[in-house]
C-alpha cells in the first residue's frame, strides 16, 4: 500500500497513455486466457468422444483426397453398423472473409441417429429432410449474424467456384462448437456436377466395444482399392486434426505472463531509463514480490 498514492497520482498526469496502457494489457491478458484455455478445451473435447461409438471413415491419403460415394451400402453392410452420414466439406463464407465457420454439407436421413447429442429436434429433423435447400444452424450462429429460422442466406464458395443458397429450417442446440451449419449434400452435389465424391463417411456402431471391429472390417473392405480408407474413432479423428495445432498447446503449458504484464507496464520509456529492469523483465526474472511492485511502480511513473 506505500506505493499507492504515487500510482494514482500518476495514472492520470497522461490520460493517453493510462488508456493505451489498460487496453493493451486487456488485451494481452484476453490472448493468454484463451491460449492457456486450449489444453484445456482439447482434453476436454477428447475425454467427450473418447467413449463415443461414432467412427470417421476417410481416405487413406488424406481428408483432401475424396472418396467414392458408393462407399455408403458397402459401409451399411457392414456388421454392427446402424447408421453411416456422408458429409462434403463447402466452408463458405457469410459476407468477407471475416465471417468464415464451419459449414458442412451431410445427407439428411440419418442425423439424429448419428448425432442424438447434438439435440436436433425431430420437428429440425424433419424439416430438413423436407426442403432440398434447408439447413440446421447453431443458436450461436443465429445470434452473431442476427438471423433467424426461416430466413434466407446465401453462403459464398470458397472451396467451390460457386455460391449456395439455403433456408434456415431448425436448429443444432448443443453443436459441438459454437457456430456451425449443415445443409444437404444433394443440393451440393447437384451445384457442383454430380461429382459422386464424399470427404468423410460418419460410421455410427452398435457398441463401444464394437469399434475396433468395425475398424478394422472397413479398411479391409476398401484395402488395394482405388481409394483406400482409413477408419478410426472419433477420438482419434479429432486427435489428428487438433495434432495441427500442438505447437500452440506446447506454447500455452509454457507460458508465464509475468514477462508480459511487466513488459506493458514498463513501457519503452522505462526500458530506455532503466536497461537492467528491462532485462528482467524481458527474460521474466522475478522472484520477490516487493521487486515486482517496485517495477510496476515504476513503469507507472516512466511509461
Amino acid at each position: 500500500m506505500k506505493y499507492a498514492s504515487l500510482v494514482f497520482k500518476n495514472l492520470f498526469r497522461s490520460g493517453r497513455r493510462t488508456t493505451l496502457t489498460i487496453f493493451s494489457i486487456a488485451v494481452s491478458l484476453f490472448i493468454f486466457s484463451a491460449l492457456v484455455s486450449l489444453p484445456t478445451v482439447a482434453n476436454q473435447l477428447l475425454a467427450d468422444s473418447g467413449s463415443s461409438v461414432r467412427i470417421a471413415c476417410r481416405s487413406k491419403m488424406g481428408l483432401s483426397y475424396p472418396l467414392p460415394e458408393a462407399y455408403k451400402n458397402k459401409i451399411a453392410a457392414t456388421r454392427h453398423v446402424v447408421a453411416v452420414v456422408p458429409e462434403k466439406v463447402f466452408f463458405g463464407l457469410y459476407h468477407d472473409v471475416t465471417d468464415q465457420f464451419p459449414n458442412i454439407a451431410v445427407e439428411p436421413d440419418q442425423i439424429e441417429l448419428m448425432w442424438p447429442d447434438w439435440g436436433i429436434s425431430p420437428q429440425s429433423a424433419e424439416q430438413f429432410r423436407k426442403v432440398r435447400r434447408g439447413a440446421l444452424v447453431s443458436p450461436d450462429t443465429l445470434k452473431r449474424f442476427n438471423l433467424h429460422l426461416g430466413q434466407q442466406i446465401q453462403l459464398h464458395g470458397t472451396l467451390y467456384p460457386f455460391n449456395v443458397t439455403l433456408t434456415l429450417v431448425g436448429t443444432i442446440d448443443s453443436a459441438p462448437v459454437p457456430y456451425l451449419l449443415l445443409f444437404r449434400r444433394d443440393y451440393l452435389e447437384e451445384a457442383a456436377g454430380r461429382p459422386g465424391t464424399v470427404d468423410n463417411f460418419w460410421v455410427r456402431v452398435d457398441s463401444a466395444q464394437a469399434v475396433p471391429q468395425v475398424i478394422a472390417a472397413l479398411d479391409e473392405k476398401f484395402a488395394n482399392s482405388s481409394a483406400e480408407t482409413q477408419s478410426e474413432s472419433e477420438g482419434a479423428f479429432l486427435a489428428g486434426i487438433l495434432n495441427n495445432y500442438r505447437i500452440f498447446f506446447r506454447l500455452a503449458d509454457g507460458m508465464d505472463p509475468r514477462p508480459l504484464i511487466h513488459g506493458l507496464v514498463m513501457g519503452p520509456g522505462c526500458a530506455e531509463q532503466h536497461p537492467n529492469k528491462a532485462r528482467r523483465v524481458r527474460d521474466g526474472n522475478y522472484n520477490d514480490r516487493d521487486r515486482l511492485g517496485k517495477e510496476c511502480v515504476r513503469g507507472v511513473r516512466c511509461g
